[in-house]
C-alpha cells in the first residue's frame, strides 16, 4: 500500500516530517559547526538510521517506503522553505545550498528531486 495514501501510517509520516522540518526550520549560518548538525540529522534519517527528534527515536526504514517518502518530503521542503527564507535573508542561501548540495552528493535521487522541485515551483 501506498506509504502516501496509507491512513494507518499517520504517526510515521508525521514523525518523518518532524525529524525534516526541525532542522531545516532550524538552518541557519550562525556557523560551521550548525550548519553541520543539520547536514548529520538529515544524512542520519535518509540513511535510514535512528534519528533523536524530541524525546522520540525515529527510523525512516521502519516503513519499506518510509526512505523515498523523506528523501521526497526533504527535497520540497528544501524549496519551499528556501525560497522563503532567502527572499527575505539572502545570506541564508549560503547555508542552504552548503547541504543541499551535501546531501546531493550523497544521496542522487535527493539532487535529482530538488532539481525536479525548482523546475515544478519556481
Amino acid at each position: 500500500k501506498d506509504l502516501e495514501m496509507d491512513s494507518s501510517q499517520k504517526q510515521f509520516k508525521f514523525e518523518c516530517k518532524k525529524a525534516i522540518n526541525t532542522p531545516v526550520n532550524s538552518l541557519s549560518g550562525i556557523n560551521s559547526s550548525h550548519i553541520l548538525d543539520k547536514y548529520n540529522r538529515l544524512y542520519t534519517l535518509l540513511r535510514g538510521q535512528n534519528v533523536i527528534v524530541g524525546d522520540k527515536q525515529i527510523n525512516a526504514s521502519n516503513h519499506p517506503q518510509g526512505i523515498p517518502f523523506c528523501t521526497d518530503l526533504l527535497a520540497k521542503k528544501f524549496v519551499l522553505q528556501g525560497d522563503v527564507m532567502v527572499s527575505s535573508n539572502p545570506e541564508s542561501a549560503f547555508c542552504y545550498a552548503t547541504v543541499i548540495v551535501s546531501l546531493w552528493n550523497d544521496f542522487p535521487t535527493f539532487g535529482k528531486l530538488v532539481l525536479a522541485y525548482f523546475y515544478k515551483f519556481c
